[in-house]
């Protein structure tokens, strides 16, 4: 069944850049970050000051990037945060964030909303979504199920850029295994995965 077009925008979100949609975003979905923490993040962005504030966790989170359509987090050595507006066919936007942490190896994790932050499936935008036969060939194979339970496993690292309306997804599982092993793979593996946005859904680009 085909889906449905989403509710345009109401008058007033129309226009909202990344930063007011941060501010607005619901505590419910920000663990992290009070409204408070988020609305001084953008103040001192915007003022040219050091972006940065204490989190519920007790450690520190900064703004590393803010623009009208992106903006990106720090929240420590081991976790970021990223967000970009995405403009679509029918007029409203699309809310892309992408939480990633860098332990053992940088493993992402991609989420979608509506303008008013109400939960999307990705697969809305990204079908189908990446597998680990994107970045395998077929001589790839053997060697990784050789190693470890951990080398199975699909971990990738997204990257949303700031400057167009393109992701990248980087397969981070060649990570977990040694020099050597990396070494053998190398000549077989797809390292990443771009993606253009086109006013509806990511197309993969060849």
């Amino acid at each position: 069944m085909a889906q449905q077009p989403l509710a345009a925008e109401n008058e007033g979100s129309k226009g909202l850049g990344a930063g007011e949609r941060f501010v607005a975003m619901p505590d419910s979905l920000s663990k992290l970050l009070t409204a408070v923490n988020r609305a001084d993040l953008v103040d001192f962005m915007a003022n040219g000051m050091t972006a940065e504030v204490d989190n519920r966790l007790n450690g520190r989170t900064r703004m590393t990037q803010l623009s009208e359509s992106y903006l990106s987090l720090q929240h420590s050595e081991l976790a970021q945060w990223q967000m970009k507006l995405l403009p679509t066919q029918q007029g409203d936007t699309l809310i892309c964030v992408v939480e990633t942490v860098l332990t053992p190896v940088a493993d992402s994790h991609l989420l979608l909303y509506d303008s008013r932050w109400s939960p999307l499936p990705l697969s809305r935008v990204l079908t189908p979504l990446p597998c680990l036969d994107d970045f395998l060939s077929s001589k790839a194979k053997p060697i990784f199920h050789s190693q470890n339970a951990s080398a199975a496993l699909l971990l990738t690292e997204a990257t949303l850029s700031a400057d167009n309306n393109q992701l990248q997804i980087r397969f981070t599982t060649p990570d977990t295994v040694n020099d050597e092993v990396r070494k053998r793979l190398e000549p077989y593996l797809t390292p990443s995965l771009t993606y253009q946005w086109q006013g509806d859904r990511f197309e993969r680009l060849h």
